[in-house]
């Protein structure tokens, strides 16, 4: 394991009093406890990760994961587009809330699977909902760091392709980031978002193969 590395990324879990107002900053000794609680369920994050990630080791995870959370917390003003892919288990959604922790002492975050943004736009077209589709796409669309899990569960039709792609689009022309998660394989998951995201990825950000051995089973 690369010391430095670890080393930089265990800033990204680290508490500055002097950043930005926009939110107020975790009191240091409670970043993995009452605060971070606190913050991340009301960003919808699965309390399942948001336990798990709490006790565990920076070292533990793998140098790839630990690569990105560097990288992400470099360019964190200019809108990166992160995919993190590949088998169950290997801790994709634990890291990416954890990095969400570290952000959210900064910038407003948010979780969301896939097909939960899907069913949210359906449910405007019922006339008994006064939700707006432009409503719901705002919501999806203004937090400064925006994680959408399971992107692997949904029908892939052309309105789904096109709604994600639209989200995830203005989210690029506005310059603010985004995790996106998927337990497919490289080439499955290049063709399921299409050309336009992939390309937005590779531009800003970076596709991370998680295909070593699933934590679950040690």
């Amino acid at each position: 394991m690369d010391e430095k590395l670890v080393a930089g990324v265990a800033n990204l879990f680290k508490v500055d009093a002097s950043l930005s107002p926009r939110r107020e900053p975790l009191p240091s000794s409670e970043v993995f406890r009452k605060g971070y609680h606190e913050v991340m369920l009301c960003a919808d994050f699965p309390k399942r990760h948001v336990e798990s990630c709490r006790d565990r080791d920076l070292k533990s995870y793998h140098q790839s994961l630990l690569s990105s959370g560097e990288f992400m917390r470099k360019n964190e003003d200019k809108g990166f587009i992160v995919a993190m892919i590949g088998p169950r288990g290997t801790g994709k959604t634990e890291f990416a809330t954890r990095i969400s922790a570290s952000m959210a002492q900064r910038i407003s975050v948010m979780y969301c699977k896939a097909m939960k943004f899907f069913v949210a736009l359906k449910e405007t077209y019922n006339r008994e909902v006064k939700t707006t589709e432009g409503e719901i796409l705002k919501r999806f669309t203004q937090p400064e760091l925006l994680v959408v899990d399971e992107l692997q569960e949904r029908s892939e039709s052309d309105w789904e392709n096109r709604m994600l792609t639209h989200m995830i689009d203005t989210r690029y022309d506005r310059m603010i980031n985004t995790i996106l998660i998927s337990n497919l394989s490289h080439d499955a998951f290049q063709k399921s978002i299409g050309d336009s995201i992939y390309d937005r990825i590779i531009e800003t950000g970076m596709v991370v193969e998680c295909i070593w051995p699933s934590y679950r089973t040690k």
